[in-house]
């Protein structure tokens, strides 16, 4: 059993990598590592009830979570990919082992595997994962976007319209920092090609994936529906002439634009190409 004085592992801002979907898979994690963590501390029948009720869930969210984590990596070019991914699969290694020992009914240590899932959270997402949230960091401070390959979700109509749409968040950049004849309406008309365009880019996506069956696309539409608000109460700052208002609109359309293809276009994109190749016919 653990010892009452040990600490759960609790949820502060230095755990934060700056993306919204990866810290809130970080805080279910955590809430989950920690009910495993309680029922150490109740005794065997609880800690084997628990478990059984608990596992599962932790081990679906990080089979999730984990590779969301590295497709965003890969994304942005992290240098120190591999060594991350070592350090998931040596996690998922260690917990699995520990889940099928469990399941075959062999000698099992609830209280060593909440202190190794408690070890870890401290120190991964502490160091690892916050070293990956300083690059990204890095990378939302450049000046404009640059389209490559990695972008691509390998549809080729989606494609064009991201690539339009780098376009459009560059052409912001530059009326913000007053490239050839700086003045408000330039910066009014360059958030309204955007605000245009993503209104038709949101609706081609959604029909597509309504379309093919697409099982999270309600998590998807809520990210569309979070960027047209964000965007609003933006704008609304900037026309009340809050003086942060366009830094505020340009990092956020660059930082939504970046983390929205790696965490969730390209999920979408995968799903449609494996279960539903026939709807791009003829693209």
């Amino acid at each position: 059993m653990i010892d009452e004085n040990e600490e759960y592992v609790v949820w502060d801002k230095r755990y934060a990598v700056g993306v919204e979907l990866i810290d809130k898979q970080h805080k279910e994690l955590m809430r989950l590592t920690n009910v495993l963590y309680e029922s150490c501390r109740n005794g065997k029948e609880y800690s084997v009830h628990v478990f059984k009720d608990t596992i599962k869930g932790f081990v679906d969210h990080a089979t999730k979570h984990l590779p969301a984590e590295e497709r965003l990596m890969e994304h942005i070019g992290y240098p120190d990919l591999a060594k991350h991914k070592a350090e998931h699969q040596g996690f998922l290694k260690e917990v699995l082992t520990d889940i099928k020992a469990f399941e075959e009914g062999k000698s099992f240590a609830p209280n060593a595997l909440a202190r190794f899932m408690h070890d870890w959270f401290m120190g991964h997402i502490a160091l690892s994962d916050h070293r990956m949230g300083e690059y990204l960091a890095h990378i939302k401070t450049k000046q404009t976007l640059v389209w490559d390959k990695r972008n691509s979700i390998g549809i080729e109509a989606i494609d064009e319209q991201h690539i339009e749409i780098f376009k459009l968040t560059n052409n912001l950049y530059a009326a913000y920092k007053g490239e050839g004849k700086p003045s408000d309406d330039t910066f009014k008309a360059a958030i309204k090609s955007i605000m245009v365009y993503a209104g038709k880019h949101f609706a081609a996506e959604e029909a597509l994936m309504k379309k093919a069956g697409y099982p999270d696309q309600a998590g998807h539409n809520q990210e569309h529906h979070r960027f047209i608000a964000k965007m609003d109460a933006a704008i609304k700052s900037f026309e009340n002439g809050a003086v942060s208002a366009p830094h505020a609109i340009v990092r956020f359309q660059q930082s939504w634009l970046l983390e929205h293809i790696a965490l969730y276009d390209h999920r979408m994109g995968a799903y449609i190409l494996e279960w539903a190749p026939s709807l791009l016919d003829g693209q």
